[in-house]
């Protein structure tokens, strides 16, 4: 909401409240708001966060039943310990979205956390559970997504630099949060899988798309330069994949045929720069939606 403000333009979400202090004090002479205003605006940012759990706060998980009269539609909220960042944003506390099982009337929820583990919940009606938590390889992160196979969630830790040796593909037991087995990479660090059958299928480092047998514990086969590594997981439809990638591209592979079958490049909307598809695409009937950094919509 900050960014509002011209010189606050170019801050990042990774930008922490010191950040934005300090460059604060050199823009005081400048025209547009002034420095007080925009403290007042900070400060109440701070308490909007801190309301939501998002800063300080009990690092215990704790059920929370809110006031009937203000968020009758909020069922639950639990607080998922762990150490937060200063501000939420593309390096918040929960890198992605949560996998969702539901378990007979019962709902179980699996969520990565910024600081390198995971988190497992079981709801039932209005009650939550911890059931377990799990910290992944020494410099990894948790991926964008995970993935289920069987009783297995398929997690591919994000080492926090390139330099780092990539962490293997574990398969993690979804009910004792514990490493059955880790899987090897053969070409570097792996993004987040897709699954079909008993195949699962990331993009590496390398940007060749990576085929793991999950049977047989090892990585099956590689197809060469399939496309640029992504932090987001493929998109399966029947037996193809559609690779979201840091590229401005958009890559459509078959499996069975292990072979690149189209390609789609997306159009310049700048002079000087193309735009990435970075998340994964969706589709409807026989059409894909995707969305790319300088904020085209593709159908």
């Amino acid at each position: 909401a900050l960014r509002v403000y011209p010189p606050l333009r170019a801050m990042l979400d990774s930008n922490s409240l010191a950040d934005l202090s300090g460059r604060m004090a050199a823009w005081q002479s400048e025209t547009g708001p002034t420095l007080a205003a925009i403290q007042e605006d900070l400060a109440r940012l701070n308490e909007q966060l801190a309301a939501l759990a998002l800063l300080d706060g009990p690092q215990t998980a704790s059920l929370s039943t809110p006031a009937q009269a203000h968020t009758s539609s909020l069922r639950w909220l639990v607080e998922v310990p762990g150490q937060r960042t200063p501000l939420s944003g593309h390096l918040g506390f929960f890198p992605q979205t949560p996998l969702v099982i539901t378990r007979g009337s019962a709902v179980d929820i699996y969520t990565g956390v910024r600081d390198g583990s995971l988190a497992a919940y079981r709801v039932q009606g209005d009650q939550i559970e911890a059931r377990w938590r799990l910290s992944l390889p020494a410099n990894a992160y948790a991926p964008e997504a995970l993935a289920s196979w069987g009783d297995f969630l398929l997690v591919a830790p994000q080492p926090e630099s390139f330099l780092d040796a990539p962490p293997s593909l574990l398969l993690v037991e979804q009910d004792k949060g514990r490493v059955a087995a880790s899987i090897p990479s053969q070409a570097g660090k792996l993004g987040p899988v897709a699954v079909i059958g008993d195949m699962a299928y990331a993009v590496a480092a390398d940007g060749s798309l990576a085929a793991v047998d999950l049977v047989r514990r090892q990585t099956a086969w590689s197809l060469p330069q399939a496309g640029a590594f992504s932090p987001f997981p493929p998109l399966v439809v029947g037996k193809r994949l559609v690779l979201p990638a840091n590229g401005p591209s958009l890559t459509c592979v078959d499996v069975e045929r292990r072979q690149v079958i189209w390609r789609f490049s997306a159009h310049r909307t700048q002079v000087d720069a193309l735009p990435n598809f970075v998340s994964t695409p969706v589709c409807q009937a026989s059409t894909l939606f995707a969305s790319n950094s300088n904020g085209g919509l593709y159908a």
